[in-house]
Parts: C-alpha cells; sequence; structure tokens
C-alpha cells in the first residue's frame, strides 16, 4: 500500500490509511520556480560577469551544473528548494519517503526533457488529478503543500 492510498478490505488488521496530502498546484510550484531562479540566478549572474564568462558556452555549463546542483542536492536534504520553502511546498516520493539522490536526478533529468518538449511536461501539472509533471511521474514523486519551516 502506497503512504497515500486509503486503507482497504485487503489491507492487514489495524493498519491505519494516511491521509491523502494537498498536492502543489502548478502556479504555487511557478512562483517556487521564479523564486529560486531569483535566487541562483542573480548571483550565479554575477560571479559569471566578474570572471567574463556570461553569455558563452562555459557560462552556459556552469549555469547547467549550478541548478542542477541546487536543485537535487536541497530535494534530498531538505526535500526542497528555497523557493519551495518560501511557497511551502515539499517534494516527496510517491511511498510518502523522502527524496533520494536517484530519484532527483531522474527527476532533474524529466525536468529538462519537460522543458525541452516545448514546457509540455510541466504545464502537463495543471491538468493531472495529482498535480505531477512528466518530471513526477517518471521518477514516481509528489509536490505537496507544506508550510513547516
Amino acid at each position: 500500500m502506497s503512504a497515500y492510498e486509503p486503507a482497504t478490505a485487503w489491507d492487514a488488521p489495524g493498519e491505519t490509511p494516511r491521509a491523502e496530502p494537498t498536492y502543489a498546484g502548478f502556479w504555487n510550484r511557478v512562483l517556487a520556480v521564479i523564486l529560486d531562479g531569483l535566487i541562483l540566478g542573480i548571483p550565479l549572474t554575477l560571479v559569471l560577469l566578474a570572471i567574463g564568462q556570461y553569455g558563452t558556452s562555459l557560462g552556459a555549463l556552469i549555469q547547467t551544473a549550478a541548478g542542477a546542483a541546487y536543485s537535487i542536492v536541497l530535494w534530498v536534504t531538505w526535500g526542497r528548494t528555497v523557493g519551495g520553502r518560501i511557497v511551502g511546498l515539499r517534494l516527496i516520493r510517491v511511498d510518502g519517503q523522502p527524496v533520494t539522490y536517484g530519484t532527483a536526478v531522474i527527476r532533474y533529468l524529466m525536468l529538462l526533457v519537460s522543458y525541452a518538449a516545448l514546457c509540455i511536461g510541466v504545464i502537463w501539472v495543471a491538468f493531472n488529478g495529482k498535480k505531477q509533471g512528466w518530471m513526477d511521474l517518471v521518477a514516481g514523486t509528489y509536490v505537496i503543500e507544506d508550510k513547516t519551516p
């Protein structure tokens, strides 16, 4: 049984069903991404300008690597990025457990695919019942509302 599926007659006796989480909506997730873009993008742009790599291939590689590291490390350590924390979101696996590095890497790579496909994989969140984009469906994750610090 998944952590958020209701108990049925087939469940073990005495097993308590867990309440279904509140899945994070499209616009809350967009706001978190915008905040993360500002939090990471402004200092990173200043550094790239200072070292003369802004707008270069090396600069793009540094930006991509920094964005990946930022997202993956924070998803695993906090269950959310700084923008997600400000908005009150948390990333969890569909079994209710915290995200592992393997899950986070798969999710990030699929996020890149979702953007490359004209953002269709991201927009999918607005139409999926559990608010999962392609990256969540492939990685087996949910983004839920969680106002705890």
